[in-house]
């Protein structure tokens, strides 16, 4: 908040600017407030996590890689 990334709001902690994490779960902990695993708690639009996006990459690579 001293940097001026994060604001808290009506109970809530927003991000003001671009901010890169070690990892998703320390993002989606400061986030939430509590502790998270961020492969889980991340989705895009259509609600697919992160973890099932890894999952297709990997299994896409694993494909390609047979070839």
């Amino acid at each position: 908040m001293r940097q001026g990334v994060l604001a808290k709001q009506d109970n809530q902690v927003e991000l003001l600017q671009d901010y890169e994490f070690k990892s998703p779960s320390q993002a989606a902990g400061l986030l939430l407030a509590r502790s998270a695993n961020g492969r889980l708690e991340w989705k895009d639009a259509a609600r697919i996590t992160l973890k099932d996006h890894q999952d297709r990459a990997a299994a896409a690579a694993s494909a390609d890689a047979e070839l």
